[in-house]
């Protein structure tokens, strides 16, 4: 199967809240959500309630470094198993730029063990 994401995936588990601020759906609901991966472009997790397709949420990552980072996510999918595709949506550019050098330190550590 050809790639298609512009960014690579990288595992993470972390355990984030995501406010919604869309106005179809009730201002300020809060869904505990298990992040599976990230990337410079967006996030993958798994909710056991149902989130908005197109639905926008406020939330907070604390990335591998214990960084945090502040993004709004853009739903964007949902698969069968209940884990969901969004995309980052208001990410400022130093936010951006961490997820960028850890993904260069994860490819980079992975040229060097083969």
């Amino acid at each position: 199967m050809e790639e298609k994401r512009r960014s690579k995936r990288m595992d993470i588990d972390v355990r984030i809240n995501l406010k919604s601020i869309d106005v179809d759906e009730e201002d300020g609901k809060i869904y505990e959500v298990d992040v599976v991966n990230i990337s410079r472009g967006g996030i993958a997790f798994k909710c056991k309630e149902e989130l908005e397709i197109d639905g926008f949420y406020d939330t907070q990552i604390t990335i591998w470094t214990k960084e945090k980072i502040n993004t709004v996510i853009q739903v964007l999918r949902r698969n069968k198993d209940d884990s969901y595709g969004g995309k980052f949506v208001g990410m400022s550019a130093a936010d951006q730029f961490k997820i960028e050098v850890y993904e260069l330190f994860t490819i980079h550590g992975k040229k060097e063990e083969n």
